[in-house]
């Protein structure tokens, strides 16, 4: 996960209700390697929840997940051209 953006969660013990992104509440959750995180399908963007906090995930860093692809692609969306 990266540093990035970030938003507080809510809900019962911080879960994440909405995507932070977009504010859509139909997440997906979805497993890489080693953690849970939840994949927003109306966005395309994913987010890790830690310590009642959702933090963008790094899609460079889901080396086993099967919606890495759309997550890149959602990346270069969110990256100016330089």
């Amino acid at each position: 996960m990266d540093g990035g953006a970030r938003a507080k969660t809510s809900g019962i013990g911080g879960a994440l209700d909405a995507c932070p992104s977009c504010g859509l509440v139909e997440l997906t959750a979805v497993r890489d390697l080693d953690d849970t995180n939840f994949l927003c399908t109306g966005c395309g963007r994913c987010w890790h929840v830690e310590c009642a906090v959702a933090y963008r995930v790094d899609p460079l860093t889901c080396a086993g997940c099967p919606h890495r692809d759309e997550c890149l692609a959602r990346l270069e969306d969110d990256v100016p051209a330089g």
